[in-house]
């Protein structure tokens, strides 16, 4: 979906020039001053685990080259910070672009770590001024740009980008979907659950515990639960396609995990049942908010048994009693994730666009296949054969 540039009487860049903001864009800082200025803000900031200094000290690690920082200030106070990164794109072969990316390198491999809740680190209360003017100032950044990658950001990005003057590509967009467990009270998961969901994961937990009593183990230490991320690994049925394929995205998490594990951010689980392990589940905790990342568990052989939707249902239940308020599933469609929990805020995947005529023809090309693909079910209908594929 594309979103052409526009300019209303409510536009937020309007109201710019009566603020005493500045922005500013630094090749050259000092990391452990920024370390200092970052976790200062975070602390004035209602921000995902996704901008807290452990994801993101973590994310520069790992990159070839040090990114830009931007850095937004007001009566002379910090209020704003992020980090931009430089790459070359081609598409189709023929379409080339000189992106900059929010908190993303441009490297796919290492960008497959899927950033969500992303955007700027901004002190509560200067939301709907500072990224406006971010998105405007990125404008003025040298040497020029193509396209600005804006990976999982919330839905407002699309209008400030569009308000800034830019040609707004909608790439993906996916639905939030998480539990607030100050809503449960004493009651059971079970209780929220329709009739039929009653019935899937009672059956789920009686099949599992045929095996010994249902349990959780939590690891202690960045070693042990570097050990439980060596067998979640194993279990990824993806393998080759999965979360942590490639050696970027593998260096990440093993960084990640040593660093944020003492401070209780990051937590490596296992499910079983008695002595048979069930599964293993990666998540983050921040600010009283458990991130499900991510789970593994060995295909059952029997499709009665439901191993993700047990070990879902436990650590839900654990985080209940850990006085957590909300088990995040993140974005992403799923059925357990609709069974279990509810639609939250919505996320975009978008590109900002310079004006260039090798993305309006990119952009119509789009469209004339996008139609062709629309009309070829209807096409198709009267007759079936091997060059008219069924409607999907």
């Amino acid at each position: 979906m594309v979103g052409r540039p526009g300019r209303s009487a409510a536009d937020p860049a309007s109201q710019l020039m009566r603020t005493d903001y500045q922005i500013e864009f630094r090749m050259d800082y000092d990391l452990e001053k920024v370390a200092r200025d970052w976790q200062a803000l975070e602390r004035s900031a209602c921000a995902s685990f996704f901008l807290s200094w452990t994801w993101m000290s973590t994310w520069l690690e790992s990159l070839a080259a040090p990114p830009i920082l931007a850095c937004v200030s007001s009566a002379g106070r910090i209020v704003a910070m992020g980090f931009v990164a430089r790459a070359d794109a081609r598409r189709h072969l023929v379409v080339t672009s000189r992106q900059i990316h929010l908190h993303q390198s441009g490297n796919p491999d290492l960008d497959r770590i899927t950033t969500e809740f992303n955007g700027l680190l901004v002190q509560a209360g200067h939301e709907d001024t500072v990224v406006p003017l971010f998105l405007r100032s990125l404008g003025s950044l040298a040497p020029a740009w193509d396209e600005c990658v804006l990976p999982g950001v919330p839905e407002g990005f699309a209008a400030f980008g569009m308000h800034a003057g830019y040609r707004v590509v909608e790439d993906h967009r996916a639905a939030d979907f998480f539990i607030d467990l100050r809503d449960m009270g004493p009651q059971d998961l079970t209780a929220r659950l329709s009739h039929n969901g009653r019935s899937q994961l009672r059956r789920a937990l009686k099949l599992a515990a045929a095996d010994g009593p249902l349990a959780l183990d939590a690891a202690v230490t960045p070693s042990e639960g570097l050990d439980y991320f060596e067998k979640l690994k194993s279990l990824d049925r993806r393998r080759e396609n999965g979360a942590f394929a490639g050696p970027a995205r593998e260096a990440f998490h093993r960084r990640l995990i040593a660093k944020g594990m003492p401070s209780g951010q990051v937590e490596l689980l296992r499910a079983r049942a008695g002595a048979k392990v069930i599964g293993y589940l990666y998540q983050f905790v921040h600010l009283g908010r458990v991130l499900a990342y991510q789970a593994s568990y060995a295909a059952p052989a029997d499709n009665r048994h439901r191993p993700g939707l047990v070990m879902h249902y436990l650590a839900i239940e654990r985080a209940k009693r850990s006085d957590r308020s909300v088990y995040d599933f993140l974005a992403g469609e799923s059925r357990y994730k609709r069974a279990l929990g509810q639609p939250g805020p919505v996320l975009l995947w978008l590109r900002l666009q310079q004006p260039r005529s090798r993305f309006a023809l990119e952009g119509a090309a789009r469209q004339i296949k996008s139609a062709i693909n629309a009309m070829m079910p209807q096409a198709c209908a009267p007759r079936r054969g091997p060059l008219c594929p069924p409607p999907a």
